[in-house]
């Protein structure tokens, strides 16, 4: 909840045994400075980390910028699901799971941005996406749509360019 955005840093000409001398003293470490920074004329909260080779300044956001989740209205851990639900839901999971791969994700987004763009800036006409089909609006058996997605995965889980996965939180970078 902390981290937002990170920055690759670089050394100048005259700082660059400095530079390699933190990174690998934090690899060596375990451990991340803290520091605070300015950019663009806002003080931001920042750790700096080893990453490879290079140092990553990574803005992070300071405590008082996270909403408290008590104010949510999310059920507590006493309520807990019928044990066919969760075992099904475990073995969706399972079959989603794989080794993240970023380069795999695209920003689709983006693309039809520009592509709109570079309509306009040939007069043509902007390209028209496909209707998505609605989902009911009243899902009423959590274990029949486990069921469903759990086979739609398995029927996916063979083709190549996947792009939904789980993966264990160690994997950020």
């Amino acid at each position: 909840m902390l981290f937002d955005t990170p920055y690759y840093l670089a050394p100048d000409r005259k700082a660059r045994h400095a530079y390699a001398l933190l990174r690998d003293a934090l690899a060596e470490s375990g451990k991340v400075g803290i520091a605070k920074v300015v950019l663009r004329t806002r003080e931001h909260l920042a750790a700096v980390e080893p990453h490879g080779d290079a140092l990553i300044l990574e803005l992070m956001h300071f405590s008082d910028e996270i909403a408290d989740a008590s104010a949510l209205e999310i059920p507590g851990r006493g309520e807990k699901p019928a044990p066919a639900e969760l075992k099904a839901a475990r073995m969706l999971i399972d079959t989603m799971a794989a080794e993240f791969r970023p380069e795999e994700f695209e920003d689709k987004y983006t693309d039809d941005v520009l592509k709109m763009i570079d309509a306009r800036v040939h007069h043509k006409p902007a390209p028209r996406g496909k209707p998505k089909a609605l989902l009911p609006a009243n899902v009423v058996n959590l274990m029949d749509v486990l069921k469903k997605s759990l086979e739609e995965t398995k029927k996916k889980k063979g083709r190549t360019g996947r792009r939904e996965q789980l993966v264990s939180r160690g994997n950020r970078h």
